[in-house]
């Protein structure tokens, strides 16, 4: 199945479905970005993502680390909180 908005022959009208996507305007763009390539865009947005998994496993464990270092008093309160609420994240201060 072909794409008409990747396809540079079929003109793109304001209100097409096809521009009100996200989804296919972000994958439009990683095309575009590589020339047309979508070999290349594929490539590109894998490496995109291991280096994205690696910062989050980094942030991961220094998250860990200060949890680890917080007095169990402390964040015995601010976790109940939490839980009972649903507010934000281990580390918002909400």
């Amino acid at each position: 199945m072909s794409n008409p908005q990747s396809n540079p022959e079929v003109p793109l009208v304001p209100g097409d479905p096809l521009m009100l996507d996200p989804l296919e305007a972000a994958t439009d763009a990683a095309i575009a970005a590589c020339d047309g390539d979508t070999r290349a865009a594929v490539r590109a947005l894998v490496v995109a993502m291991n280096m994205l998994t690696k910062e989050n496993e980094g942030l991961s464990r220094e998250l860990e680390y200060a949890w680890r270092q917080v007095s169990p008093g402390f964040s015995r309160s601010r976790r109940a909180r939490r839980a009972k609420s649903g507010e934000g994240g281990p580390l918002t201060g909400r």
